[in-house]
């Protein structure tokens, strides 16, 4: 069945304005997120927010795949800066929302079918090469999710052609 998928929030901490022993206040944190694959969340598949008070997420969700989420496939609400990149977020009611930078992610132009391997019997590794490669920018991970290379040019989302 549907689920909420990933969600990076803080809802009582850390705090913007108390001291937190040893370290003080935060006026931000980040949060990475990369390699992740969420299918048919109920609401956003990948999220950042905060509830106010609380330090400000900085988002860097790389080399992600979210397809068919119920509300957005990756939302970044409440954050300051971060990136969203090299992800595929197909399928979804929106794609992509928020306030973080988003580039070089695969959000149309193709079908689900025409993506992936098997969809249907929950094989998302890419198809082709086709969309998913070529130009991908700035990777946080030498490894996709099953731990094959990225080295040379990179494909978006969270499984690497090969």
């Amino acid at each position: 069945g549907a689920s909420s998928g990933i969600r990076c929030y803080t809802n009582d901490g850390p705090s913007a304005t108390v001291a937190e022993p040893s370290y003080g206040t935060f006026a931000t944190f980040a949060i990475s997120a990369y390699n992740n694959l969420v299918i048919g969340s109920a609401s956003a598949g990948l999220s950042s927010q905060r509830d106010a008070g609380t330090t400000v997420p900085v988002p860097y969700f790389y080399n992600n795949t979210v397809v068919n989420s119920g509300t957005t496939g990756i939302l970044t609400a409440s954050t300051t800066g971060g990136f969203i990149r090299n992800n595929i977020a197909l399928g979804n009611a929106t794609q992509i929302s928020g306030s973080a930078t988003a580039t070089n992610n695969l959000i149309s132009g193709t079908t689900i079918a025409a993506t992936f391997v098997d969809p249907g019997n929950n094989d998302y590794n890419l198809l082709a090469e086709v969309a998913a490669v070529g130009s991908v920018g700035t990777d946080i991970s030498s490894t996709d999710i099953e731990g094959t290379s990225r080295a040379g040019t990179a494909s978006k989302g969270a499984y690497e052609y090969a």
